[in-house]
């Protein structure tokens, strides 16, 4: 009785009472979804299973396997899905013939996606094997839709003029079942389909592509002329000697009331692959997009306070001679095509700022999802020159930055700087710019999380004498004095001296003529800034 009771208990676990080890006539049934949304998906993993005498692919035999019917409903191509959810890899194999006596009809032996025609009311058998009896796995499987009615270029589907940032005329589509039309004039033997486009004005447009559901290799062009006699304008974010014609985004200059014709091409894949696509008009450069006209952010106490939303769609290259420029800056950005922004930030009363770039979004398909930073002395446009940081991973002074490594659940790829023990006061600028041909929105924020805990001092109840000095400089709090640090004009720490008490001097005696930036700090976290000028 209590091994019948834990049997079933097993079984109730897969949810699956029918569920064998090998092929049988009452093999659990897997029904059929929808679409690629996969609503009747199943779950489980391989506790209670062994390794099958039907998988033949070498590598596979040791694998624990179990089993489900397929009986389609009508006679159309079929995408059969496994995914692995968990560690250990899990295959699929399709059969058919009797539970006894099967011939398997799946290519390969290691393929967790397929497609397949199916006849509708066969049964078919459908094996999934996984590593380990832990593993975890998704199956799946949904009828191919009708293959696309504007495969060529004589049948594109019209599109209507969308708002950027909106897309509120985006046109859904799919390239399943498509050919590879002649007059797609990149090479790579991708499925396409097609649209127009009729703009009632002279502008420049952007045509953006969105994947819905894959990462297969994507891009978008737009062509003049008509069926037959087109040419590609542009291809694949405004570069048109893209390799492979790769790029989910094309801008290019449109005349009025002149029709032209849109590809989308989607890599060869066994996935199904869904996307949006729509058009606007592309925005005009960001006011920032000069180094002069440079947005001043306000520092904070952490990014998710402080952040703005930049943009950087129609965004230039900087025309002047700029400065030193960091070497990643002209890789991913050859031939003057790279495009950058511009920030300033005021290094706080600490002495310390982190300035950050982040995703505009958490959402997958992110256009604009890697920057770059560079950061000089405010004010010098002309000819500028670098405010160097401390970068842990560099262990040396720099300017550029290309991966905020301080920000490990965030990832790398955006780009960041922590200044420390800088000069109060000090206005830094900063150049941000995408990777390659990227553009979209992000995140920059200036904050300092140095200062989440600390207070000002309270004026009425400090006091510094004489100013200028010769040589003793008296300082005087209502609290205890635990550090008094004094930095040159370059932000070089000249002297520190840890008074512990209420009164405390500073000789400067031994220091040359000049102005010096001292900061104090009290035993209540309080800190503050003052200027002294040593005759």
């Amino acid at each position: 009785m209590k091994k019948l009771l834990l049997l079933g208990l097993v079984m109730a676990c897969h949810g699956l009472w029918a569920q064998t080890d090998e092929p049988e006539a009452n093999t659990t049934l897997l029904e059929e979804s929808t679409s690629y949304e996969c609503e009747n998906k199943v779950t489980g993993n391989f506790q209670g299973f062994s390794p099958s005498a039907a998988i033949t692919c070498p590598g596979k035999q040791e694998f624990k396997t179990l089993w489900y019917r397929l009986q389609p409903a009508k006679t159309a191509r079929y995408a059969i899905a496994v995914d692995q959810l968990g560690i250990g890899g899990v295959n699929l194999f399709i059969y058919e013939g009797s539970a006894s006596n099967l011939t398997a009809i799946t290519s390969g032996c290691s393929t967790r996606y397929t497609q397949m025609d199916f006849e509708a009311g066969k049964t078919y058998y459908l094996s999934i094997t996984g590593e380990f009896s832990t593993t975890e796995y998704a199956a799946c499987i949904f009828a191919l839709p009708e293959p696309p009615s504007n495969d060529e270029a004589e049948n594109a589907i019209a599109m209507e003029l969308s708002t950027y940032g909106e897309c509120e005329n985006q046109m859904y589509g799919h390239a399943i079942g498509a050919t590879v039309s002649e007059e797609n004039a990149c090479y790579g033997n991708r499925d396409d389909v097609w649209y127009t486009f009729t703009p009632s004005a002279t502008s420049n447009y952007t045509f953006i592509l969105e994947r819905i559901n894959n990462s297969a290799v994507s891009g978008v062009g737009v062509y003049e002329g008509t069926p037959g006699n087109l040419s590609l304008i542009s291809y694949g974010d405004d570069d048109i000697t893209a390799v492979g014609c790769e790029g989910n985004r094309a801008k290019v200059t449109l005349e009025a009331n002149t029709t032209y014709y849109v590809n989308v091409s989607i890599g060869n894949t066994s996935r199904v692959t869904y996307f949006n696509l729509c058009t606007y008009e592309t925005p005009a450069p960001p006011s920032n997009d000069n180094c002069d006209n440079a947005i001043e952010l306000t520092v904070g106490g952490d990014f998710d306070k402080s952040a703005i939303v930049a943009d950087i769609t129609s965004a230039t290259r900087e025309e002047r001679h700029i400065g030193p420029n960091c070497d990643f800056f002209e890789w991913v950005s050859p031939n003057g095509n790279g495009k950058d922004v511009w920030f300033t930030a005021t290094i706080p009363a600490s002495g310390n700022l982190i300035v950050e770039t982040r995703a505009f979004s958490d959402a997958e398909e992110q256009f604009l999802n890697d920057t770059g930073m560079q950061s000089f002395v405010a004010g010098t446009c002309d000819a500028l020159e670098p405010y160097r940081y401390s970068d842990p991973g560099y262990d040396q002074d720099v300017y550029c930055n290309k991966s905020f490594y301080e920000n490990e659940e965030l990832g790398h790829e955006f780009a960041g700087m922590r200044f420390t023990n800088k000069t109060p006061g000090d206005k830094v600028l900063f150049r941000v710019y995408p990777w390659a041909h990227q553009y979209g929105k992000f995140k920059i924020a200036a904050y300092d999380d140095s200062s989440l805990s600390v207070t000002e001092f309270d004026k009425n109840g400090f006091a510094f004498f004489p100013n200028p000095t010769t040589d003793v400089v008296n300082v005087k709090y209502i609290h205890n004095l635990t550090s008094l640090t004094v930095n040159n004009l370059l932000g070089k720490t000249v002297m520190t001296v840890n008074p512990n008490s209420k009164n405390a001097q500073l000789d400067l005696s031994a220091l040359a003529s000049g102005m010096y930036i001292v900061t104090a700090k009290s035993d209540r976290n309080e800190v503050t800034n003052f200027k002294v000028v040593k005759k």
